[in-house]
């Protein structure tokens, strides 16, 4: 999944400091300048029926402000981080000028009304790092049940789900049998769950 490292000044993607309501209900300039990179670097990078077949979901753009101590060539730097296949390697030359053209274009056409700083934009540079295939995977955090056993202070049993926060107690004189039974019903309830009793 490659990823977009775009590197400015954002008083370049400002608005006017006098704004209508009109104004409020449009987009920062710079958002919509990462969606359309997004765009950009998806058509760019994409290889058709391939594993590198993307599109602008595909893409993850990551926005820096130059610091007061950063040393810069060029006003917007772009960085595009892809896996390195073949068929992108092959051109990558032409896909990276691809992206510097159609992110010049972008920047150009703006009416001075959206965004007037851009006009002081007077470089902007494209690298292209191919990098050798890594995994890449994703998990939905405090979406499962997790069921987490521990003794209190009082020195009683509790089963707690740290995803929504309903425990059950093993009282001191519950037989084992009563204690297994409550936590059938207390663990059926949670289905799924990861255990995590320690």
């Amino acid at each position: 999944m490659p990823d977009v490292v775009l590197k400015t000044r954002e008083h370049f993607f400002s608005r006017p400091l006098v704004m209508t309501a009109a104004d409020m209900e449009k987009e920062h300039p710079l958002a919509m300048f990462t969606k359309q990179l997004a765009i950009i670097v998806a058509t760019a990078m994409t290889i058709p029926g391939g594993e590198g077949e993307l599109n602008e979901k595909d893409i993850e753009v990551e926005f820096h402000e130059f610091g007061p101590f950063d040393v810069h060539q060029d006003d917007v730097e772009i960085m595009v981080f892809a896996n390195r296949y073949e068929e992108r390697e092959a051109n990558i030359e032409v896909r990276r000028k691809i992206i510097e053209e159609a992110a010049q274009r972008w920047i150009e056409f703006q009416p001075e009304s959206v965004a007037p700083n851009l006009r002081e934009i007077k470089s902007l540079s494209v690298w292209t790092p191919l990098v050798l295939g890594g995994a890449y995977g994703k998990v939905s955090l405090w979406k499962t049940h997790r069921i987490h056993g521990h003794t209190t202070g009082a020195g009683e049993f509790r089963l707690e789900c740290r995803l929504c926060r309903k425990y059950v107690v093993r009282e001191t004189d519950m037989s084992l049998s009563e204690w297994n039974e409550e936590k059938a019903r207390f663990l059926a309830a949670h289905y799924p769950y990861v255990e995590d009793i320690v």
